[in-house]
């Protein structure tokens, strides 16, 4: 399975982003690593976790999915060092 960097601008204030968040959550395991960034692990590509994404977001949002590799760094959360670790 690949690791997928998921991250996003979301710049309407008045649009509910909750469809958003739970279809990043439905793809696998996953790790929130700041406000507007999750890795996710997963089989789907990511064109795909694109295009379902666009389904929730304003025209004026803004959205990157990239594939992770080791080697990684990074200066936070000790369980999500600790995922990341384990799956890259």
């Amino acid at each position: 399975m690949a690791v997928l960097l998921i991250t996003y601008a979301l710049n309407n204030p008045d649009q509910d982003y909750s469809g958003f968040h739970d279809t990043i959550k439905c793809y696998g395991s996953w790790a929130d690593l700041s406000e507007s960034t999750y890795a996710v692990e997963t089989d789907v590509k990511p064109t795909a976790i694109r295009d379902k994404l666009k389904e929730h977001i304003d025209k004026k949002d803004q959205v990157y999915i990239f594939t992770l590799t080791a080697p990684c760094a990074g200066i936070g959360s000790l369980e999500v060092k600790k995922w990341l670790s384990k799956r890259l």
